[in-house]
This record gives C-alpha cells, sequence and structure tokens, in this order.
C-alpha cells in the first residue's frame, strides 16, 4: 500500500501538461520524509482550501467557471484523468488537482516544475489553507497549528485505511506533507485518496 500511495502522489505531482507528456525528465520525486501516522481521519480544517473541502464537487466546478483561464483538463503522462488549478498570488502558487485517485492541493513559494501557474488578480479564497499554515511560518508555529511535534525539513503526517465495500474494498489514505527549508515553510501539500484494494 505504501507503494501504490507513493505512486498516487508522483503521478499528481508530475501533472504533465498534454504538450508535454513525453518530458520524464519533469517528473520532481519528493520523499515523505519523517512520517508521523494517525489512527483517525486527518481533520477535516486540513483538507479544504477556502470554505471547500478538496473532495467537494462543487471546488472544481467553481474554479473552472471563475478561473478558466488558470484551469486544465485532460490526462497526466500514464493516461490517467486529471483536472487542475494552477494559480500565483502574493508569492504563493497554489495547485488543486482531482484526478482517478483523487483530490489534492498544494501551497508553495516555489513555481512549479511540470505546469505554469498564471498569475491571479482576481480576489480569491482558495490562496488559504483551512489548516492555518502559511508559507514562510516556521516549524514552532507548525507544530502549534497542527498539534504534532515538526523537527524534521520534511515530515508527512498521514493516515491509512481499508475500506469494505460490497464488490471490492477500498485503500484510503489522507497525507498532509510539509518541506522547511532555512527552518521556513516552502511548501506543504494536502491529499485524500482512494483505490481498489486487492
Amino acid at each position: 500500500m505504501r507503494y501504490t500511495l507513493y505512486r498516487c502522489i508522483l503521478i499528481l505531482l508530475v501533472l504533465i501538461p498534454l504538450t508535454s507528456l513525453a518530458e520524464h525528465d519533469c517528473i520532481d520525486e519528493r520523499p515523505y520524509g519523517h512520517q508521523i501516522k494517525l489512527k483517525k481521519h486527518l481533520p477535516k480544517t486540513w483538507l479544504m482550501v477556502g470554505d471547500k473541502s478538496i473532495y467537494d464537487p462543487k471546488l472544481h466546478s467553481t474554479l473552472l467557471s471563475e478561473f478558466a483561464k488558470h484551469y486544465t483538463v485532460g490526462t497526466d503522462g500514464e493516461g490517467f484523468s486529471i483536472n487542475h488549478f494552477c494559480g500565483y498570488k502574493n508569492g504563493v502558487y497554489v495547485t488543486i488537482a482531482n484526478g482517478d485517485f483523487g483530490p489534492w492541493a498544494e501551497f508553495s513559494s516555489e513555481a512549479p516544475k511540470c505546469w505554469k501557474c498564471k498569475p491571479v488578480t482576481e480576489k480569491s479564497d482558495y490562496f488559504v489553507s483551512g489548516s492555518g499554515l502559511r508559507i514562510g511560518q516556521d516549524k514552532a508555529k507548525a507544530t502549534s497549528i497542527l498539534g504534532h511535534g515538526i523537527k524534521q525539513d520534511i515530515t508527512s503526517i498521514s493516515f491509512e485505511e481499508i475500506e469494505k465495500g460490497k464488490d471490492h474494498n477500498i485503500s484510503h489514505s489522507q497525507t498532509l506533507r510539509l518541506e522547511f527549508r532555512k527552518n521556513k515553510l516552502l511548501r506543504f501539500s494536502i491529499s485524500d485518496y482512494r483505490e481498489k484494494y486487492d
């Protein structure tokens, strides 16, 4: 299941545009770092951007209607469906994606390598994470916000479970990944994935 989760995250991190599907050097592998495993679901607020959850169907329909020039509908390099918004405002790059494995979002001070983020001039709530995390915060602040000790430059807080189904079981995983540089939050991402489990 760990390999499957890594594969899912890698797929979404790549998000190769349709015009660059053959550019395999674009892949950006990111380690989990120090792992904190929870026995319960991540708090719902951690999985929110603005006032909507990343798995709220209305989130992407709203992004597509309000920010059409920042939104891409297509597939990734492996043929999986992936739709995503990518915008830049006030020094923060925000990607909000949804695909075959589930939703994902990232806040970063660095531009993505594999797709273009266009500047956003409109007022938007989607550049704020419901977790309370903000780019540039230090580890002590992140620890206070999340309630978990953040001491390493890269830390992942996750929950995993197997959901029982009528026809087949589902592997469900939620992850909050944080990455610091010189004790400043460089980027963080949230994900909520599901896939068939044999």
